[in-house]
């Protein structure tokens, strides 16, 4: 496709990555335990560690076909739906890149 990607670079956004979530995770194991596991926190981090690196691959392969995913506004419109919203609205959460 024509982008020149260093693997230097994406080795050390993989590895940042990868610490954020290892951190997210154990803070969440360890405040499950001092709760004594009433509020099962570990799961919930997981499953939110889950869908954010979920939307980041989503957001990638749209990418690599020429679109641009703009997850915040899906967040947006979500919480705005139990109002009337326009459907105007709902065009820019995928755009279609222009590319030469």
């Amino acid at each position: 496709m024509g982008v020149k990607v260093r693997a230097s670079k994406a080795v050390r956004r993989t590895f940042g990555k990868s610490v954020v979530y290892f951190g997210v995770v154990a803070m969440a194991v360890l405040l499950n335990i001092a709760t004594k596991g009433e509020y099962k926190l570990d799961k919930w981090a997981v499953l939110a560690v889950a869908f954010v690196e979920s939307l980041s691959i989503g957001g990638h392969i749209l990418g690599m076909r020429g679109y641009n995913f703009k997850p915040l506004n899906l967040v947006k419109v979500l919480a705005k739906r139990k109002y009337n919203i326009a459907s105007d609205e709902l065009n820019n959460i995928v755009e279609k890149e222009e590319r030469e």
